[in-house]
């Protein structure tokens, strides 16, 4: 019974963070720059922000994917069917949010273009 409870305890919390770490990434990738900055840039600028902004969600997404396996491994393996995969499959979907969110985000930053 204890079990279950952590599982359902660890497996809650590793949801909501990756919903609060994709909603950040979204804004973050998306999120204006000022006019000045804007105004200096040539069209290929816009490219390489909304490139440097993935970068950044796709280590976040690797540290939060490792370290999500991580914790798996040690708490939960043992209650899920196939131990193995179940622990890495969670951390590679929850990872794979994060990083799509910042996919959507940095795609809307370069098709729209937005500053102050």
């Amino acid at each position: 019974m204890r079990a279950k409870i952590l599982v359902i305890s660890l497996l809650s919390v590793e949801c909501v963070a990756a919903l609060y770490l994709a909603l950040m990434a979204w804004i973050l990738s998306s999120w204006m720059i000022d006019d000045g900055l804007a105004a200096r840039l040539t069209p290929s600028g816009w490219y390489l922000i909304g490139a440097q902004r993935l970068g950044l969600v796709a280590v976040v997404s690797a540290a939060f994917t490792g370290a999500t396996w991580v914790v798996n491994r040690r708490w939960i393996t043992g209650s899920l069917p196939s131990e193995r995969r179940s622990c890495g499959w969670l951390a590679g979907a929850l990872g794979a949010a994060i990083f799509l969110a910042g996919v959507a985000g940095s795609v809307q930053f370069v098709a729209r273009q937005p500053f102050l």
